[in-house]
């Protein structure tokens, strides 16, 4: 809103011989939710410019009656700062006739003046001041017409002012209502998204549901394959684990021959007999149902025994234990590294037997 005119001076009184100025008759304040009536052609030739005649689709009724409001009272003040704007040129106008009026008599003066000049020099004097008054009432009525041309040009720049900001609210409205229409289309898009998702959802569902029951009419079956499987490969089982050598140790004096998954030979340390003369060194040789070199990992170890954790869900009596030297790594297989004695957090790579038990328990 533009700031508010400057103050008026008072104006001089009307002569009684000047008609009165006709009254600009004021717009009656009308409820916004009422339909609106097209203004008069003088209105509209004085605004110079004409509403806006496009409808707009609000999200809910009190959208709408609160912009139709702001509408109303804008157009209220744009009416009245054009009200003004007619009072005040019609007050210029007023002024500048009384100025032709105070010229054309001053004129009329000066001949009388001319004429009386050679007849009567108290005349002279006499019309001397006269002419001296009308000139200073000249100069005050032009005075007095200053500040109404300034308030005129205020009143004109605010009214451009207004007319740019409804341009830009227009525009502001226009790109509101491109975004509705693509989020209107986005929401359609996700709403077809969603129902072939929720069909493909049901489908899987169904299939699943199929695939559980197939599976809870071969777990029997699958059971007993599973536990002739484990009679023929033997009730008891002996592994053989080689744990790495630790940098403190020094060479040992049995060297290891692996002959594959199953055997091994122990080669014993080169000795001369009683004699002296020759030497001979004793092997060993032994079988297990596998053995495990020293590169095997915690989980080659556990996928060879964790068949009999689904023995023992399936109600068979399970037993795995450790037997071995101090240091042959009974604890690490079986628990898997102490971190409390390294000092050091280990990943799940390194659990032992135990952890990936329980584990496969509760995952079963």
């Amino acid at each position: 809103v533009p700031a508010a005119p400057p103050p008026v001076e008072p104006r001089t009184p009307r002569r009684e011989a000047e008609a009165p100025r006709a009254e600009t008759p004021r717009t009656a304040r009308r409820d916004p939710r009422e339909p609106q009536t097209p203004r008069s052609s003088a209105s509209s030739a004085a605004s110079g410019r004409r509403g806006p005649q496009s409808r707009y689709v609000f999200a809910s009724e009190e959208d709408k009656v609160i912009w139709a409001n702001a509408l109303w009272d804008q157009r209220e003040r744009q009416e009245a700062l054009l009200e003004k704007v007619l009072e005040d040129r019609e007050h210029l106008q007023e002024l500048r006739h009384r100025k032709a009026c105070a010229e054309s008599r001053a004129a009329e003066h000066g001949q009388t003046l001319v004429q009386e000049t050679d007849g009567s020099a108290v005349n002279l004097s006499t019309l001397s001041e006269k002419e001296a008054q009308l000139l200073v009432e000249l100069e005050a009525q032009r005075s007095a017409g200053a500040p109404c041309d300034r308030t005129h040009g205020l009143l004109s720049v605010g009214v451009r002012a207004k007319e740019t900001e409804l341009e830009r609210g227009r525009e502001a409205l226009e790109s509101l209502r491109a975004a509705k229409v693509a989020k209107l289309k986005e929401g359609e898009v996700k709403a077809v998204r969603s129902a072939a998702l929720s069909a493909a959802a049901a489908a899987d569902r169904a299939a699943l549901d199929v695939r559980a029951e197939l599976l809870a009419q071969n777990v029997p079956i699958a059971r007993s394959l599973h536990n002739g499987y484990l009679n023929l490969k033997g009730n008891i089982r002996v592994f053989c684990r080689f744990r790495p050598k630790l940098g403190s140790e020094a060479d040992e004096l049995t060297k290891v021959e692996y002959q594959d998954e199953h055997r091994v030979i122990l080669h014993s340390q080169v000795q001369k007999n009683v004699t002296g003369l020759s030497e001979h060194s004793n092997c060993w040789d032994f079988g297990f149902d596998r053995v495990f070199g020293p590169s095997a990992t915690q989980a080659d170890v556990f996928e060879e025994i964790s068949l009999l954790v689904q023995s023992a869900l399936d109600g068979y009596k399970v037993a795995i234990f450790a037997y071995g030297q101090t240091g042959g790594g009974k604890t690490y297989t079986m628990d898997g590294p102490q971190a409390e004695s390294s000092g050091q957090s280990h990943g799940r790579d390194q659990k032992g037997v135990i952890p990936r038990t329980v584990d496969l328990i509760f995952s079963e």
